[in-house]
């Protein structure tokens, strides 16, 4: 964790906005040797559907990249590819083990599971 930094777009109106995909891609390109690794994430609110009642739940979407930024793997499954990572590529979820636990009872089949957000 000490050798995480966040890194925003500056603008007249907001010190510290997030960066649009065309600012966040510039900059992965040309950070060079700068960082080993550049991400994207933004906090959303989304509502589970299909798996009981309607929930309000957080999220965040985040660029494939993240993964090499956190160096954690998912425990099962696997992480976003670069063809989720784009726009209109196909919607997948990365589940916190928290949320599997809670709200999936922590279901060994839930590879398989699909769930509805938003």
């Amino acid at each position: 964790s000490e050798r995480l930094v966040l890194v925003y777009d500056t603008q007249p109106a907001c010190n510290t906005c997030p960066a649009s995909w065309l600012k966040f891609t510039d900059w992965r390109d040309r950070s060079g040797h700068v960082f080993e690794a550049l991400g994207g994430s933004w906090a959303r609110g989304m509502v589970l559907t299909g798996a009981g009642d309607p929930e309000r739940v957080s999220a965040v979407a985040s660029t494939t990249s993240m993964i090499d930024v956190l160096g954690v793997r998912p425990a099962m499954g696997r992480w976003i590819n670069d063809d989720e990572d784009r726009a209109g590529g196909p919607k997948v979820a990365v589940l916190t083990d928290a949320f599997w636990r809670t709200r999936l009872g922590g279901d060994p089949n839930v590879l398989s599971r699909t769930i509805e957000l938003n």
